[in-house]
């Protein structure tokens, strides 16, 4: 699977298919190796895990292991992973941030 090997690493990825997040269709996602998902490309690589410090740019977002980690450290466990399976219009975006 691709992934994301970096402390603070960011990713921009295509679906490929249409996904509604609050009513709004989008096509592309920024992750994070730092445990989030935003829906704004322009979100920014790294910033504290404080949802009320943060600037419109990040939003709207998905953080369900919002910290600082780290997948680039030598012997590190923690790593992002993602894939997209499934033919169309039967697609599935699979995140995950592992250890």
């Amino acid at each position: 699977m691709p992934g994301i090997e970096a402390d603070g690493g960011i990713e921009t990825i295509g679906l490929g298919f249409d996904f509604f997040f609050e009513g709004i269709s989008y096509d592309t996602i920024v992750a994070s190796s730092n445990g989030f998902i935003s829906f704004n490309e322009n979100a920014p690589t790294n910033h504290g895990n404080d949802l009320d410090g943060i600037g419109a740019t990040s939003r709207p977002l998905v953080a369900p292991l919002w910290d600082d980690l780290d997948g680039s450290a030598p012997n590190s466990a923690s790593k992002a992973y993602y894939q997209i399976s499934g033919t169309a219009p039967n697609r599935v975006f699979t995140f995950e941030w592992e250890n």
